[in-house]
């Protein structure tokens, strides 16, 4: 016997499909509510690696580890300030997290990788971060947090 298909089945799998591209397309990662932030939402310093200054406007971003084709290694001074942010992942690549960096948010979640050596003053002053794990040895700045 064939297999009947009732027109409310086929557009529920259409709205579906739908869906699903557009949370690809948008870079939203489901699984942790973090949007993958593009390339031109920054202002970068491909000569240091450095990202100088966030353009976006999402409130949940995950730094790419490069932009167009370097490496991500600092976040720059006053470079994320005041960007109504809630949470950020940074990427494995990144060493140094310039004063004032993060400062004046309302994150409540961040992701630092081990390969964090310092962190600036103030970096994340302001903010409503209720607990952190800093990877081993840190270099932190006055009043980092």
């Amino acid at each position: 016997m064939g297999k009947t298909t009732s027109k409310s089945n086929v557009c529920a799998r259409i709205w579906a499909g739908l869906l699903a591209v557009v949370i690809s397309v948008s870079g939203l990662n489901v699984l942790t509510g973090i949007a993958a932030a593009a390339e031109d939402d920054y202002l970068f310093d491909a000569a240091t690696g450095t990202i100088e200054e966030y353009l976006g406007s999402a409130s949940s971003v995950e730094i790419p580890g490069e932009i167009d084709g370097t490496k991500v290694t600092a976040i720059g001074q006053y470079a994320f300030r005041k960007k109504n942010l809630s949470a950020i992942k940074l990427p494995d690549s990144v060493v140094e997290i310039g004063k004032n960096a993060f400062a004046e948010n309302s994150l409540t979640s961040i992701s630092l990788p081990n390969s964090l050596e310092s962190i600036g003053a103030y970096a994340f002053a302001y903010n409503q971060l209720g607990s952190l794990t800093l990877p081993g040895a840190v270099e932190l700045g006055e009043y980092a947090f």
